[in-house]
């Protein structure tokens, strides 16, 4: 089995994909994921990119199979389009909001194709809230009144809000929740009213960033 690993310029016949796999599977990755050509070299031809120029205007996108990005390359209606034969799009990110994701809904309902959109949700949760934590301490590093006489809101519990408010908790520090559509799901959830927990002396928020709902 041959494998290539080439750049972003390089515009030569794809040759082998990896065993299991078609020949010709075609895959765009960012340069910085880490091990990227490693992890998914063997399972086709891998163009290493920046992600920044991953779109609808590079070299090859109508016959790319799989996208391996992060948040800096934004998937575009019109990239969904000219990607003709795109199937997987897989994220670095907890998030999609880099994704158009009504795109892609659109292209499946029509039939033409499915793509399979695959994120990281929860993969950077604990240095997330380490990172929070820190920011705090930093913050108040001059006052005379401890954290733990202090209230911190958390906007969306899920994998990081959790883990914040748990830190907090550990300290001391009164912690307001709020997460309606959680607390929906779990019955052994309160979500505290929004402008209560807006009102606290610190307000970390996890959600993604929507334009509904």
């Amino acid at each position: 089995m041959q494998h290539l690993v080439r750049s972003a310029n390089d515009t030569r016949a794809v040759r082998t994909g990896g065993k299991g796999y078609p020949t010709g599977m075609l895959i765009f990755a960012d340069e910085n994921i880490p091990l990227a050509a490693e992890l998914f070299g063997s399972l086709g031809d891998m163009r290493l990119m920046n992600g920044r120029e991953i779109d609808e205007h590079c070299n090859g996108i109508e016959k790319v199979d799989v996208l391996a990005i992060r948040s800096v390359t934004r998937i575009t209606p019109a990239l969904v389009e000219r990607a003709k034969n795109l199937k997987v799009i897989g994220t670095a990110t907890i998030g999609t909001d880099h994704i158009h994701t009504r795109s892609i809904r659109e292209t499946e309902r029509t039939g033409k194709r499915p793509i399979t959109v695959i994120s990281a949700p929860g993969s950077n949760a604990e240095s997330v809230a380490d990172y929070i934590w820190y920011a705090l301490a930093y913050l108040t590093r001059d006052e005379a009144e401890p954290l733990r006489n202090k209230s911190i809101g958390i906007v969306g519990y899920g994998n990081c809000g959790s883990r914040a408010a748990r830190r907090a908790a550990g300290f001391g520090m009164k912690v307001l929740r709020n997460d309606p559509p959680l607390e929906e799901r779990d019955n052994s959830f309160v979500s505290d009213p929004l402008q209560e927990v807006l009102q606290a002396d610190f307000v970390s928020l996890h959600v993604p960033l929507t334009r509904e709902g």
